[in-house]
This record gives structure tokens, C-alpha cells and sequence, in this order.
């Protein structure tokens, strides 16, 4: 993170996986690349990034949603155990139902 006065910049790293916040991308990148030296793929805006998706609402607020992480556990719950898992509420909380 760096302080640049009215705002931050942020860079968020898993293993060879960066992420990065700015009113000004292009310039960060451009940092990166040459003064830094980072090999980097794809420099565009994050649609997808480990696991989650991401996109701006009608406001143009940044949201993330991981409905492929969640549809890929789900995937393999019904694998391992031969059915879909049975949603249940139980004290307006939400809970899964297993069956034995």
C-alpha cells in the first residue's frame, strides 16, 4: 500500500498473482514494467482473479462475486457423495443438511 495524499495505492501478491487498486493503473504498470521489471501478462481490468469474479454495479462500485468457487464445491459434494446437498434454515441462519 502507498499513500499518495487523497488516496492509496494498493498491490495485493499470491504467489505470481498481483492485483493492484489506483486512480492510475497505467502509471503503476508502467513502474512495474520498467523499473521493476516485472514480466506481466495481462494488464487489463480484472474480470476474473483466483476464483472470484469481478465487476463494477450500476454505480460503478468494485464487487466481487466467487459463485464459480461455490459451484465448483458443490460440484464436488454431489461427486463424493452422489446428490446435491439439501439446503435447510434453522434459526435464520442458513445451513446445509446432510443426510446419513
Amino acid at each position: 500500500m502507498h499513500d499518495k495524499g487523497d488516496q492509496h495505492e494498493h498491490i495485493a501478491v499470491h504467489v505470481h498473482n498481483l492485483m493492484l487498486a489506483s486512480k492510475d493503473p497505467e502509471t503503476v504498470v508502467k513502474t512495474l514494467i520498467e523499473k521493476q521489471q516485472f514480466k506481466l501478462n495481462a494488464t487489463s481490468p480484472a474480470e476474473f482473479h483466483l476464483g472470484c469474479d469481478f465487476f463494477r454495479d450500476e454505480e460503478g462500485v468494485l464487487c466481487t462475486l466467487c459463485a464459480k468457487e461455490v459451484e465448483k464445491i458443490l460440484e464436488n459434494y454431489r461427486w463424493i457423495c452422489g446428490a446435491w446437498p439439501k439446503p435447510t434454515t434453522t434459526g435464520g441462519a442458513w445451513h446445509q443438511h446432510v443426510d446419513e
